[in-house]
């Protein structure tokens, strides 16, 4: 064999052993958590998840949002939120589905960003005048999305705080006015 091609069959060897790293590394999903407690009662709350307007107001990025396909009654598991995204200065056109939903108990939300399948969910707990709000955010990323994933790995948490106080802060604002 020549340089040349031993060089290329070292090199698809390598190629080969990185990708099962990296397909490996994508099988495994991530969890965020944040919770919060929130001056507001669960009706509230659970409106601000689930009406594309409001949404606009706290999620992180959405710039745009409304529930497809003429679907206008109450949200139920299947309904599908047709939205818009700004992620690293581009904009993405995502949909997310509604998977699991108890009207001002719980949320579950799916979407697939860049490689990138996210499970939103969103649980609500009354306890007197106040909801406890715990969102979580479970990460399951293809191979490109781990590869890329190495070299730009970000915490959650924090952006997912910022997103949870600004909704509690309008929540908390509405039901002052009632």
């Amino acid at each position: 064999m020549n340089q040349s091609t031993k060089f290329l069959l070292y090199l698809v060897f390598v190629l080969l052993v990185a990708g099962g790293v990296f397909y490996l590394l994508g099988a495994k999903a991530e969890e965020f958590v944040v919770s919060v407690t929130i001056a507001s009662p669960p009706e509230t709350i659970y409106s601000l998840l689930t009406e594309p307007e409001a949404r606009m107001q706290w999620s992180d990025g959405l710039v745009a949002c409304r529930r497809s396909g003429g679907d206008q009654g109450p949200v139920s598991e299947g309904s599908i939120y047709a939205s818009e995204l700004v992620i690293n200065g581009a904009r993405r056109a995502v949909e997310e589905i509604v998977r699991l939903v108890e009207p001002n108990q719980f949320l579950t939300l799916h979407r697939e960003v860049d490689g990138i399948g996210e499970t939103r969910i969103f649980q609500l707990e009354k306890s007197r005048d106040r909801t406890q709000l715990t969102y979580r955010v479970l990460q399951q990323r293809n191979f490109w999305a781990s590869f890329l994933y190495l070299y730009n790995h970000r915490n959650l948490n924090g952006p997912m705080l910022q997103e949870i106080e600004r909704l509690k802060k309008i929540a908390e604002q509405q039901a002052s006015s009632r």
